[in-house]
């Protein structure tokens, strides 16, 4: 039996609207599963289907949960649990997914959302495939992807159909926005690069014919009005745009459940951010210290080693050969150091370390001594 949510979007709680709201209609195995607007009036409503942008906008209220039984004998209309909250906070700017597990509708945490008029996709055996037989569209909620960005799928299954990438997605537009590339395997000199317009049709502004394989990568960027199209990693052709949907979030679309993807990975152009740098430089090997004067002790050393580079050296003192309060008296880049101003006739004791461009600090070397000259 059918059960609903009412969530993620609010239930009006005063003035004309009282008790209207958003409803999600879900109901078992391929039954209805929609989005609804009730309109009610405290005695009274009306359920409105909505199939395409809706104007109408409830912006306060609560959420809630709702459950609907036949007759009252029935009790198989049930819900195990329930939370609600804020929208979740977009954050980061690159993500990727292998499609892996069992969902319907694809969630993956509130990372996907279907766009305006669309049911989005679902998970089947490793692909994301179309919930429903005509266009599927989702975006990815999980990021904000800087205006230079990108969409790439994985092919899967392509019998029937089509679909691609998309990027350049209004999450706040009322109707469907952005730049799809599609893949026609029905009519593959139908592929090419689409307008999504907030109307819910298409407009293809550059075609071309590809060959569809599965496991194939292909790649839509958008860099400014500059669209261009990846296929394995090697580029296709370019396209200017009119200027229209200068950014926004990254996503995918497909024609029918047997165009699928088995991977898809999107937003900053730059790829994803590099994993934060932990690894601490060597410790500096033989130091050596070498009395020059009465008033100057230079040291040497062999350099430490650094995955991503050291970027300079803690060089710390003591007064007399087997001290232990050392302090920093320098932080130099090379791997020798003079140390001048000293007192004559006395013992100095050395040790380093290096460091990194993120702050890692590296072992200590070995302790070096050496005493100024008496003149």
């Amino acid at each position: 039996m059918p059960v609903a949510a009412i969530a993620d979007a609010p239930i009006a709680c005063s003035g004309s609207s009282i008790d209207s709201h958003y409803l999600w209609w879900a109901s078992q195995g391929n039954g209805p599963n929609s989005l609804y607007r009730v309109d009610a009036n405290g005695t009274s409503y009306t359920a409105s289907p909505i199939p395409g942008p809706d104007t109408t906008k409830y912006s306060t209220g609560t959420t809630g949960i709702l459950a609907y039984t036949s007759s009252p004998s029935m009790t198989d209309a049930t819900i195990a649990s329930w939370s609600s909250g804020a929208a979740p906070v977009s954050s980061g700017t690159w993500t990727s997914s292998t499609f892996s597990g069992i969902e319907n509708p694809l969630d993956e945490g509130d990372r996907w959302y279907p766009l305006p008029t669309y049911s989005g996709f679902r998970k089947v055996g490793g692909l994301a495939m179309g919930r429903d037989w005509g266009h599927n569209a989702s975006g990815a909620w999980s990021i904000t992807p800087p205006a230079k960005q990108y969409s790439e799928v994985r092919l899967g299954t392509v019998t029937r159909g089509g679909g691609g990438p998309i990027v350049r997605i209004d999450r706040n537009n009322a109707g469907q926005t952005g730049w799809l590339l599609f893949l026609d395997t029905d009519n593959p000199a139908g592929s090419g690069i689409f307008k999504m317009n907030p109307d819910g049709s298409f407009t293809g502004v550059r075609y071309f014919t590809p060959m569809i394989i599965p496991q194939d990568k292909w790649r839509l960027t958008a860099d400014g009005n500059t669209l261009e199209v990846f296929w394995n990693g090697v580029s296709q052709f370019t396209y200017t745009t009119d200027g229209s949907y200068v950014a926004g979030d990254v996503g995918i679309e497909a024609l029918g459940p047997t165009f699928a993807f088995m991977a898809w990975e999107g937003g900053d152009a730059a790829g994803p951010p590099a994993p934060p740098d932990t690894q601490a430089p060597t410790a500096p090997g033989s130091l050596t210290a070498i009395a020059m004067s009465g008033h100057q002790i230079d040291l040497l050393w062999t350099a430490s080693m650094d995955d991503l580079g050291v970027t300079g050296y803690l060089v710390e003192r003591c007064q007399g050969v087997s001290c232990a309060n050392f302090a920093q008296v320098a932080t130099v880049t090379s791997a020798a150091f003079n140390d001048t101003g000293l007192a004559t006739n006395t013992s100095y004791s050395y040790r380093l370390r290096a460091t990194d461009a993120v702050g890692n600090l590296g072992p200590y070397s070995n302790v070096a001594s050496a005493t100024t000259l008496a003149f």
